[in-house]
């Protein structure tokens, strides 16, 4: 006799006055099977990474970031990273893109959100910018570091924007930076600057954040 029907019988022996119902604790085990636990246990963890995210998007919301599910975009392990650029930035060349996921933002939670609090900065100087955070979470693409993704013209009006003067002294103080890419494999940080305006030479550094070690 399987559970099931074991407590089916002790439910009617009770209701038929044949067993008293305190006896029910006695005769029936209250702790469900191990695999009903770790079930449990799963439902409770996913339910919390749940709310935990609906805030998050809330407050992103909130600061003027565009919230970006990718995996609702089709974007997969089996696109190239051209292709996925081409996918988030669509026609909007306004769009200043942060890609991360889960896994990146808890390694260094505190690098993340410098970034992000500078990036918020960067629009207030220029409002015409529009920010995107492109959540890799649920994707099959390995995203393997934090990246930043600008459309062509905004690489344009940067370097447009930027004095004899400015590029001098950017290039006294270190080498260029390389571009920003979705699969950058070296651990180090890198610079990315954004554009604030067409009449300012004024420049912010953008870190990107080192690779997390860690496969979808």
């Amino acid at each position: 006799m399987n559970n099931i029907e074991r407590l089916k019988n002790l439910v009617l022996e009770i209701r038929k006055g044949t067993i008293p119902l305190s006896s029910l604790d006695k005769q029936v085990s209250l702790d469900p099977p191990k695999d009903i636990q770790q079930l449990i246990k799963n439902i409770t963890t996913r339910a919390n990474e749940l709310e935990f995210r609906i805030k998050r998007v809330k407050q992103m919301k909130k600061d003027g970031f565009e919230y970006c599910d990718v995996e609702t975009l089709g974007i997969t392990d089996q696109l190239k990273e051209n292709r996925i650029q081409d996918m988030l930035l669509g026609n909007d060349s306004h769009k200043v893109i942060l890609c991360s996921n889960d896994e990146l933002m808890k390694s260094d939670e505190l690098a993340f959100t410098k970034v992000y609090s500078e990036m918020i900065e960067k629009r207030k100087k220029n409002p015409e910018i529009c920010l995107v955070y492109a959540d890799f979470t649920y994707s099959t693409y390995e995203l393997r570091n934090t990246s930043i993704v600008l459309s062509e013209d905004l690489k344009e009006k940067q370097n447009q924007s930027k004095s004899p003067s400015t590029v001098n002294n950017l290039k006294e103080k270190s080498s260029p930076p390389p571009q920003p890419s979705l699969q950058q494999t070296s651990s180090q940080s890198l610079d990315q600057t954004l554009p604030i305006s067409s009449s300012s030479n004024e420049f912010i550094n953008i870190l990107l954040l080192g690779e997390s070690g860690v496969g979808k």
